[in-house]
């Protein structure tokens, strides 16, 4: 017994250190792919992790939004993102992306902050289109809350 209990303790350890490697990877291109995936599945808190400041008050507000909505989520979900190309600029990343193809390629930013790679998504970018492909719309006036913070 006490072999399958070091067994499964070490097997513990190591799944959990694999988690944890993935969410601090340094590759733009996975860490985008891992905030994508974290908000199309409602994972505000890793996708938290995975933004910038000014990103994660926007992932607060997708939060919030997210409870006064009862609809149901589109079963079309998938986590089918595929990332097309990065391009590394200094601290900033560009990871081309296409979770839809019917919807084409987006541009998510990325911005090294203390050597990590987070997600930056703009006020600005929510106000051109559905950047984070959350099928929630944020309108204007939820916008202009974030200034106000």
């Amino acid at each position: 017994m006490s072999k399958l209990h070091n067994f499964l303790l070490l097997f513990a350890v190591f799944v959990s250190l694999f988690q944890l490697s993935a969410c601090m990877s340094n590759d733009p291109k996975e860490v985008a792919k891992s905030f994508l995936i974290a908000v199309e599945m409602d994972n505000y808190d890793e996708a938290r992790e995975l933004s910038t400041p000014q990103t994660a008050k926007i992932i607060d507000l997708l939060e919030s939004l997210s409870h006064m909505d009862n609809s149901v989520k589109s079963e079309n979900q998938t986590n089918d993102i595929r990332i097309i190309s990065e391009k590394i600029v200094n601290d900033t990343a560009y990871v081309v992306f296409e979770s839809d193809p019917k919807d084409g390629r987006e541009t998510l930013m990325l911005i090294k902050v203390e050597g990590d790679w987070k997600a930056n998504v703009t006020k600005e970018d929510l106000s051109e289109k559905d950047v984070l492909d959350t099928g929630e719309y944020i309108e204007e006036d939820q916008i202009e809350l974030l200034d106000n913070e």
